[in-house]
Parts: structure tokens; sequence; C-alpha cells
């Protein structure tokens, strides 16, 4: 029903970049993975709510972060958004992935962070899990065998493998 995504093959479908960003210098985080994707891949938008910004978008959107919120810069590194202006950002000291609701207003401080407790694999991995979950409820809409209760039990338990957490956490409910 789900298919886990290798960590070595996170980004097997996500489009290269035609020019591979080999200095990174101007990324100040140091989870490999991410720099891995920054570097050479493009912008991707894997559900509506989880979209990874390229190079260039997320250069721009932190460089906004810190005109704006210089306290915020230095603690994280925006490297996502959601469809809802919601977004998603990487601790820079512990490289854990961290959601901000755009509803709390303006950045209040890292208490009003949601912190995943994961790295930046781990979240691809299981965005990847919520994209086939979404292909899936689709399918079951359109008519397609199989049921909900049977779908919610199969991804909470691919998602465990993941993170154990991550379905409480996740802020975009399914069921």
């Amino acid at each position: 029903m789900f298919d886990k995504t290798d960590v070595n093959n996170l980004f097997d479908s996500f489009e290269n970049r035609e020019n591979i960003i080999k200095n990174t210098d101007k990324i100040p985080v140091k989870d490999p993975t991410y720099l891995s994707f920054i570097s050479n891949y493009q912008e991707i938008v894997i559900t509506a709510d989880i979209q990874l910004l390229g190079y260039e978008e997320a250069l721009n959107e932190n460089r906004y972060v810190e005109k704006n919120y210089p306290d915020l810069y230095s603690k994280a590194w925006m490297f996502g958004q959601s469809g809802q202006g919601d977004e998603w950002f990487l601790d820079r000291e512990t490289s854990s992935v961290l959601y901000y609701a755009h509803n709390k207003g303006d950045y209040a401080g890292m208490d009003a962070f949601l912190d995943f407790h994961i790295d930046f694999a781990r979240f691809v991995q299981a965005a990847l899990l919520v994209q086939q979950l979404e292909k899936q409820l689709d399918e079951i809409e359109d008519g397609g065998d199989g049921s909900m209760e049977d779908l919610e039990a199969a991804f909470k338990e691919i998602l465990k493998t993941v993170d154990l957490e991550f379905y409480e956490l996740y802020p975009y409910k399914y069921f």
C-alpha cells in the first residue's frame, strides 16, 4: 500500500538543477542531506503543504528573514513552505525540522515553532509517504478499491517507521 523511500534514493524523482551549486557557504546549515538537495535539485512541491524551496528561493526567503527577524535568522533557516502560508525551517544548531503556522503572526520566538525532532532526510521520507497517501485518498474518492480505515491504519504504521511522533505532530490532518 505504501513504499517508504530509502534515504539513499530520496531525490530520485526530483528534477535536477541545470547548474549544480558547488559552494554552499551561503547556506548556514550543516545537514548533509539538505545541502545535497539544495545543491543538486530544483524547487519541488511534494504535497500542497510541503514545498521545498530551491537554492535561489531559499536565499531570497532567508534574506527577508535576516533583514526583518535577525534573531530568528541566527537560529533557523527556512527551507520550505505550505500552500497555506505556513513555513518549514531547519534549526541551525541541531538540524531539526521546525514548523511555523502563519496564523501565529510575526515570528514571536523559537518557542512558537513546532519541533519535529527529525532531520531533513526523515522529513522528506515522511513527505513522500504523505504524497502517496494523497494519491490513494484520491483513488478511493474516485471509487477505487480499499477502505479509509485500512488506508489510515497502513499509513500510520508506515509513518511510524520514519518517526514515532510524526503523525501526531503533523499539522495537516487527513483522518
